[in-house]
């Protein structure tokens, strides 16, 4: 430990605060919703005004008072494979709430990358196995999640379109061009980014 910034240096301070939970955590929860209301317009018809209020009950099996109004909005029902609405309507909450879970995931893995240091870039630091090894890790378990039968029961997860993917990776390089060009002011000493970020 150095004894210089012993008293003024601090694990969480406004700095760290305002990066996580205003500029990262802001952008996280961007593309996770972007990827549940999705699934929920794209992959399943439910036209995004008739969504709100609807909340409790929607992952239900039973017929819910709702029902009616969305089984007219809906752009995509009927749809063989599914015997009732209610069945219809518990496979898109589980599918968007899979590739929420999928966003947040990618998005923290990469979040991780970026958070290795404050002022060099991630090009120049150097790999950490065990780091490495933890992200697979996180990836393989979040896979079995979402894919694998007996624990999609018990998680309330579907199987998620490989495509949906394909639309929430870009997000990934949109977080690390903003970091790095932080990072990059940082290190020409630019005033504004350092009273900001620079923890």
């Amino acid at each position: 430990i150095n004894a210089e910034y012993m008293g003024t240096d601090r694990l969480v301070n406004r700095k760290v605060f305002f990066l996580s939970y205003l500029v990262y955590g802001v952008w996280e929860a961007f593309v996770g919703f972007w990827a549940y209301f999705w699934v929920l317009i794209h992959e399943y018809g439910f036209p995004f005004g008739k969504l709100w209020g609807v909340g409790t009950g929607f992952d239900k099996d039973d017929e819910a008072s709702y029902d009616n109004d969305l089984i007219k909005s809906n752009t995509k029902w009927p749809v063989s494979g599914y015997k009732n609405f209610q069945d219809y309507r518990v496979n898109a909450i589980k599918e968007a709430q899979s590739a929420f879970l999928f966003a947040i995931a990618i998005s923290q893995l990469a979040n991780i990358m970026m958070a290795k240091s404050r002022y060099t870039s991630v090009i120049h630091t150097k790999i950490n196995r065990i780091m490495v090894i933890g992200q697979i890790l996180a990836m393989v378990v979040m896979v079995l999640v979402i894919y694998c039968p007996g624990i999609q029961d018990f998680f309330f997860t579907h199987a998620v379109h490989g495509y949906i993917f394909a639309l929430i990776l870009p997000t990934i390089p949109i977080m690390f061009i903003f970091d790095e060009t932080r990072k990059f002011l940082l290190r020409r000493g630019n005033k504004c980014v350092t009273v900001l970020t620079d923890y």
